[in-house]
């Protein structure tokens, strides 16, 4: 009686641990199942519904019902079934899938630019969702530029990062180049006197810089051929000599000539 005692007590401990491990993962693919409980796998119901005396157990797998023998694998639709162990009340049980996906979770090609879709086939899809490039799990927009390692790469219009190009080397946009400056489809660096120009830029910007400069060569001229009559006409500059005024009129005109040229380049 005492012995007999152990051994329901023994059974009653394992019960107990079953019941505390029951519907957790205990690996990857392995599951504690209890009887009249179920877990969702992947989107599939999966119910322990009764233990044989045998050595098996009767498995419903969603909509199909099957009875599994330990160590036998059972293909149930999508699933593959193995019945590991069985105790009282619980079935330890290895599920596999026999197709590439089930849900879209599955799927998943590392790539923050696409959607990761299983399709009615089980099979895994992938739709570009941003016209990008992946970055430390971020999709960068074509032309985006960034520093890897020791060099500048920039996200081409084939999707993938390219090293930035030296000047003189074949190029359809700026953002190829190293000098960001791409004229006449070559890499070309940047005029001294002036910014980047966008495409975009306003040529309102472009008109009022070519005024300017004109009405500094037309007021250069005027005080390099009529530097009297100027000092006629503005006060503050009738103690200067004639020479004096010629060498600004030179000045303002060469400052006339370089707004114009700077417009137009």
């Amino acid at each position: 009686m005492v012995i007999t005692n152990k051994f329901k007590s023994v059974n009653v401990i394992i019960l107990c641990v079953a019941l505390i491990l029951t519907i957790v993962q205990v690996s990857a693919e392995e599951f504690n199942l209890l009887t009249t409980e179920s877990i969702t796998y992947r989107g599939i119901t999966i119910k322990l519904t009764s233990i044989g005396n045998q050595g098996s157990a009767a498995i419903q797998v969603g909509a199909f019902k099957t009875i599994i023998s330990k160590d036998q694998p059972e293909r149930v639709g999508d699933l593959t079934i193995t019945l590991l162990e069985i105790l009282p009340e619980v079935a330890r049980v290895k599920i596999e899938t026999n197709v590439a996906c089930l849900q879209s979770e599955d799927c998943n090609d590392g790539n923050p630019c696409t959607e990761n879709i299983c399709t009615n086939l089980k099979e895994c899809a992938f739709k570009t969702i941003i016209a990008g490039c992946a970055s430390n799990n971020e999709c960068k927009p074509v032309g985006s530029v960034t520093k890897n390692a020791e060099q500048e790469v920039f996200c081409s219009a084939d999707y993938r990062w390219l090293e930035r190009k030296q000047k003189n080397s074949q190029c359809k946009n700026s953002y190829e180049c190293l000098s960001n400056l791409c004229k006449n489809n070559l890499c070309a660096n940047q005029n001294f006197f002036k910014f980047q120009k966008r495409e975009n830029e306003s040529m309102t910007i472009i008109l009022i810089v070519i005024v300017v400069g004109v009405l500094a060569l037309i007021k250069g001229i005027l005080l390099i051929t009529k530097p009297r009559e100027i000092k006629k006409l503005m006060r503050e500059s009738s103690y200067m000599r004639d020479t004096t005024l010629k060498i600004i009129g030179i000045t303002i005109v060469l400052i006339g000539l370089a707004l114009i040229i700077f417009a137009l380049t």
